[in-house]
């Protein structure tokens, strides 16, 4: 069996812990069936009573969370090299570019072990006016580059990654390119019927890459043609000011911000919704689009992360920012039954033939040394 480090910036922990981030932890609690696995936090936790995680085991760090980074990160390896002497890893395995894959791949040259990592958020992204994106500084510019050139293989979730990624260096050796696939005996499908008022679906947090302006906007336009109604799932960072934008809209009555709820709770509102809207500005995948089609629900959205990868026969959508065009384009869905269900079913063939599975076979594909399809 494999012997396998990770390290990331937190997420690995039960439902109970602050850090968990569920499409991490499931991986985590899968993966460890199959390789040795553990894990290196960049995170500290003082509250659980046992830090692993089923038969993954999970190092939080000394330090205090909030200290600086290269701290945090000067803490982490004499944690590393202990294990590491004690019973040497085969591979490391950082996610995100910064600071885990640096990280992981520093180690890995130095203590002459495999190192890869996956890039899951901002790597290739480059907003300037919401100062988002690794690639917007040449600081992380650079420090995002050596890592994507250096580890002995890199793995993105999207094709869309790939093109954004490619266009700041002339080529990408040694990569590989697969989703991050759900659950689907948590998220599965629900008979229901398309039915008046639509119901729309979005879960996310309030941010504004995730621009939910867009969303409102577009909902407008949908309720000024349709009955409907929008519920909106995930913690708010940005003050208030999307629930004020929805009373300047008129939309307080037509639409609910539910706020954080428990990842396992969620699939009751995928089971609500007949369609799912992402309106990002970028995305690495966006795990919660393969949520929803797991469960049934039609997707529509922003051309960015796993919506440019997918066919037009498994969703619907629009460049970024164009609020009327997404608009009109979900009524032309919601309006065609035999396209909408068209659309539905493949849709959720293929979120169920890429599924959590599917990423633990890949991953230990991975950590064997196989060959892993690009």
């Amino acid at each position: 069996m494999k012997r396998i480090a990770w390290i990331v910036p937190s997420g690995v922990a039960g439902e109970d812990s602050p850090l968990h981030i569920p499409a991490l932890s499931n991986l985590a609690l899968e993966l460890a069936e199959k390789v040795e696995l553990t894990v290196f936090s960049f995170s500290s936790e003082r509250t659980l009573r046992s830090p692993n995680l089923g038969n993954a085991t999970v190092h939080y760090l000394p330090s205090a969370w909030n200290a600086p980074m290269w701290k945090r990160a000067y803490s982490l390896v004499p944690l590393f090299l202990k294990e590491h002497h004690h019973k040497p890893f085969d591979l490391v395995h950082g996610f995100w570019a910064l600071p885990c894959g640096f990280l992981a791949v520093a180690l890995g040259r130095w203590l002459g072990i495999r190192s890869t990592c996956s890039f899951l958020g901002g790597e290739t992204a480059a907003i300037s006016d919401i100062r988002y994106g690794n690639m917007r500084t040449s600081h992380a510019r650079a420090a995002t580059l050596w890592v994507s050139r250096r580890s002995a293989l890199l793995h993105l979730l999207t094709q869309f990654q790939r093109s954004g990624l490619a266009a700041y260096q002339a080529d990408l050796p040694h990569h590989v390119v697969f989703p991050f696939g759900v659950d689907t005996s948590l998220f599965s499908p629900e008979t229901k019927r398309l039915s008046r008022p639509i119901r729309i679906l979005q879960v996310a947090n309030l941010t504004e890459v995730k621009d939910q302006e867009t969303l409102l906007r577009s909902f407008s336009h949908i309720v000024e043609n349709i009955p409907a109604r929008l519920r909106i799932v995930g913690p708010d960072f940005m003050g208030g000011s999307l629930q004020r934008l929805a009373c300047e809209l008129g939309l307080e009555d037509t639409v609910e911000f539910l706020g954080p709820l428990a990842h396992r709770s969620i699939h009751r509102h995928y089971r609500w919704a007949h369609l799912y809207l992402q309106t990002s500005l970028h995305e690495g995948q966006g795990i919660s689009v393969l949520e929803a089609m797991a469960s049934g629900v039609v997707v529509g959205g922003t051309r960015v992360g796993m919506l440019a990868d997918l066919p037009s026969s498994c969703c619907v959508v629009t460049p970024p920012k164009q609020p009327k065009l997404l608009a009109d384009a979900i009524l032309e869905i919601v309006n065609n039954t035999k396209r909408y269900e068209h659309i539905r079913k493949n849709a959720l063939q293929w979120a169920r033939s890429h599924d959590l599975s599917f990423t633990v076979g890949k991953l230990t594909a991975l950590y064997e040394g196989k060959s892993v399809l690009r």
